[in-house]
């Protein structure tokens, strides 16, 4: 099972779940966040503890993955973790995919008002399939079009590459035998190697922000780089060398 597939899993079987009473904000998800933020247990009600991006934390947390959300933190704030993401290159408008945390403006300001994770799914009318919180007091799985939708945090999941290759299907070469070259690339290049590797990062679930590939290694490309890096378990330099080429490229040898 994938990390977005238990993180859905979790997330569907609470659809129904409510507030009791209606309208109090009373709910096993603001009881267990508030408890593991302040080290002791809390039952909080009122109006002070709206819980949709709790409800998403939880979510994460009862997967194991609370890593992936807001980098290991804790946040009940929608805006907070947007413009995070939006720092960290992680935040998108559009190509949304399952596991993404959608992000919500239903006024004119500058702040997201609401949030739930996308199932992957649309209706009949095309419009996205979410599972929200705090929707009608309760968990819901809710249909939204793009008029309320401000964005996405795509959370940094694992991209299954470590399959048995299919016997049709020929082994990646060597970069000798491929006549592959190598450069390295580093912070500030402009060129198409630069869009080469960020089409790569983009594809092995390292988003390079707003830009996407662009060929120009700024501080979204240059964040993803190293992102890449630490969970391939190479030198997190921001330097795209032979030995994250290699990664990169799936090439073993």
């Amino acid at each position: 099972m994938t990390q977005v597939d238990k993180l859905l899993q979790v997330a569907r079987a609470e659809i129904g779940v409510a507030e009791d009473p209606l309208g109090s904000n009373h709910i096993k998800y603001n009881a267990d966040y508030y408890t593991q933020k302040r080290g002791y247990p809390v039952d909080p009600s009122g109006e002070s503890y709206a819980w949709c991006m709790v409800f998403v934390w939880w979510c994460f947390w009862q997967a194991g993955l609370s890593h992936l959300f807001y980098d290991g933190g804790m946040t009940a704030s929608c805006t907070t973790l947007m413009r995070w993401a939006q720092r960290e290159g992680r935040f998108f408008m559009g190509g949304y995919k399952a596991g993404d945390v959608f992000l919500y403006q239903f006024d004119d300001d500058a702040y997201s008002e609401h949030t739930g994770i996308y199932t992957g799914q649309v209706d009949a009318q095309g419009r996205y399939l979410v599972i929200e919180g705090n929707h009608n007091n309760r968990v819901e799985l809710v249909a939204r079009t793009d008029s309320v939708l401000w964005g996405a945090f795509r959370p940094a999941f694992e991209v299954e590459t470590d399959t048995v290759p299919d016997p049709d299907t020929p082994s990646a070469p060597s970069a000798a035998a491929a006549g592959i070259d190598l450069p390295t690339v580093a912070y500030g290049d402009r060129s198409e190697v630069v869009r080469a590797m960020q089409i790569l990062l983009i594809g092995r679930g390292f988003p390079c922000g707003f830009c996407a590939a662009d060929g120009e290694y700024g501080p979204d490309t240059r964040a993803a780089l190293k992102r890449f890096q630490e969970r391939r378990g190479l030198t997190v330099d921001a330097i795209c060398g032979p030995a994250t080429w290699r990664k990169l490229l799936g090439i073993n040898t």
